[in-house]
C-alpha cells in the first residue's frame, strides 16, 4: 500500500509499458503488511497456508480482471474504480468503494504506527509502548500538513526497500532454523479465518487495478502484466510465509523482523524503516483527505486536494478555480489533525499488528477485493450474460460475502478469546 498515494499520477498519461506496470504492481503489493505474513501462516499451517495463499491471489485475480472489464464496458465514464461503482449501483455503489479505501487506509496507516511502535520498542524502554506512539504525533500532523506531497514520495520506494532488506535479513538469520519450528501443523481451524484476514490484506492492490490500466500504451497488455505481476508476488508471500513458519512454529512473531538480533546492522534497517514509514505515513492518508475533504465535508470545507496533490484550490460560481485562502486552509488542517489523531488513538487502543491486518483484511479490503467487483460486473452485463454467465458471478459474490462474514467474525471471536493479539 506504499504507492496509493501515487494513484492520481498512473492515470494522468497512458505512457506506461509492460514493464513499468509490473514494477507499479511489484510496488503496491510489498508493503510493510509482508512481514506479517509468517504469523498468517502460524494461524493457519503450512497447508493451509500455502492453499489458502493461493486461492486468495487466484480469485482476487479473477475479480481484477472482472472489474477491468466492467470499466471497458462503461468506457471514459469510469476513470477510476469509485466511477465504476457509481455506474452500477448508483451514489451507493461510490460510496461503498470511497468508504472501504477510506477504511482501508486508516487501517494501513495504523499497521505502520504499531509497526514503528513494537520495533522502537525494543530500544527504547518504557512502560508502556503508547508514549512512542503518542510521541509521534507532532510529527505525524506536521507532515500532514504538508500540500506538495510530491516532496515526500521517494521515501515511499525507499520504505520498499527497506521491507526487501528486511526480508532477506530475516531469511539470512534464519536459514540454519529451517524445519526445526515447534508444533508446525498443516492446518488449525480455530484461526484460519484470521489466516485468511490478513492474506486479503495481502492482496489490497485492487483499488490500483483502473488507475494502472488507464496508464497503459497498450492496455490490452494489462491482463497477462497483472497476472505475471501477481504470480511473482504470490510466489513470494507463500515461500517467505512458510519458510519463516518453518523456522519458528508455533513462537512465529506477529511481526518477523522481531526474530532479527540487536546487532548495529539490524538497528540501521529498523531505524530507517521507521523513518521511512513516518514519512511515508501522510502519502497513505492522503486519499482519507481527499475522500473526506472532497466529498464528505462540503458544508464545513470547501476546498479539495487536487490530483496531482498540490495546494487545495476553491470553486468558483463561474467554474474557475482560486488557491485556498487561509481559512480555507485552516480548516483543512483541522480536518488532517482530527483524522491524525483519529488513526494513532485507533493504533494505541489496538496495538496488535495481527489484529490490524486481520481486520483491515476481512472487511474494507476483503469488500474491495472480493465482493465489489463481481457484483458491480454482474449488474454493468447483466443484459449481455446468458445463464452461466450470471451463475459464475453469481457464485464469486457468495464466496465474497461469505468470505467478509466468516473473516470478520473469526476475527473478532479470535480476539475475544486471546488466540490472536497477544503480543
Amino acid at each position: 500500500s506504499f504507492a496509493d498515494a501515487d494513484r492520481a499520477s498512473y492515470d494522468a498519461r497512458a505512457t506506461s509499458n509492460r514493464r513499468r506496470t509490473l514494477i507499479n504492481i511489484l510496488k503496491c503489493s510489498f508493503g510493510c503488511g509482508v512481514l506479517g505474513l509468517p504469523y498468517a501462516f502460524a494461524q493457519g499451517g503450512m497447508l493451509a497456508g500455502i492453499i489458502g495463499t493461493t486461492c486468495v491471489s487466484t480469485v482476487a485475480t479473477i475479480n481484477v480482471f472482472l472489474l477491468i472489464q466492467a470499466k471497458i464496458k462503461l468506457g471514459r465514464r469510469a476513470r477510476t474504480y469509485g466511477h465504476v461503482g457509481k455506474a452500477a449501483c448508483g451514489k451507493l455503489g461510490y460510496l461503498a468503494v470511497e468508504a472501504c479505501v477510506a477504511s482501508a487506509q486508516i487501517g494501513f496507516c495504523c499497521a505502520y504506527l504499531i509497526f514503528i511502535t513494537q520495533n522502537l520498542h525494543r530500544y527504547i524502554e518504557t512502560e508502556w509502548s503508547g508514549e512512542i506512539t503518542l510521541a509521534l504525533v507532532p510529527i505525524l500532523v506536521g507532515l500532514c500538513w504538508v500540500r506538495h506531497l510530491h516532496v515526500l514520495a521517494p521515501f515511499s520506494l525507499f520504505a520498499i526497500l527497506l521491507v526487501a532488506v528486511g526480508l532477506v535479513a530475516v531469511v539470512y538469520d534464519s536459514k540454519d532454523l529451517q524445519g526445526t519450528g515447534k508444533d508446525v501443523k498443516p492446518y488449525i481451524l480455530d484461526t484460519l479465518p484470521i489466516f485468511f484476514g490478513m492474506a486479503c490484506y495481502s492482496f489490497e492492490g485492487v483499488g490500483m487495478a483502473i488507475p494502472m490500466y488507464n496508464s497503459m500504451k497498450k492496455p490490452e497488455r494489462f491482463p497477462f502484466v497483472w497476472f505475471l505481476g501477481t504470480l511473482v508476488v504470490t510466489v513470494v508471500y507463500i515461500s517467505f510465509g512458510a519458510f519463516c513458519y518453518s523456522c519458528y512454529g508455533i513462537v512465529t512473531p506477529e511481526i518477523i523482523t522481531m526474530v532479527l538480533p540487536k546487532t548495529t546492522t539490524s538497528l540501521l534497517v529498523m531505524v530507517g524503516l521507521c523513518a521511512s514509514l513516518t514519512l511515508t505515513f501522510p502519502l497513505a492518508m492522503f486519499p482519507v483527505f481527499e475522500i473526506v475533504e472532497t466529498h464528505w465535508l462540503k458544508k464545513f470545507l470547501r476546498p479539495a486536494p487536487t490530483p496531482t496533490m498540490q495546494e487545495p484550490l476553491v470553486p468558483q460560481a463561474n467554474g474557475s478555480l482560486r488557491e485556498a485562502s487561509a481559512p480555507d486552509r485552516f480548516r483543512s488542517n483541522v480536518v488532517r489533525v482530527v483524522l491524525v489523531m483519529a488513526t494513532v488513538l485507533l493504533s494505541v487502543a489496538i496495538p496488535d499488528f495481527s489484529v490490524i491486518l486481520a481486520l483491515i483484511g476481512s472487511l474494507p479490503c476483503n469488500i474491495m477485493a472480493f465482493v465489489l467487483p463481481c457484483l458491480f460486473h454482474l449488474i454493468v452485463f447483466w443484459d449481455n450474460m446468458g445463464f452461466f454467465g450470471r451463475f459464475l458471478d453469481a457464485v464469486l459474490l457468495v464466496i465474497g460475502i461469505s468470505s467478509v462474514l466468516i473473516c470478520t467474525s473469526g476475527t473478532i471471536f479470535g480476539i475475544i478469546n486471546g488466540s490472536v493479539g497477544s503480543s
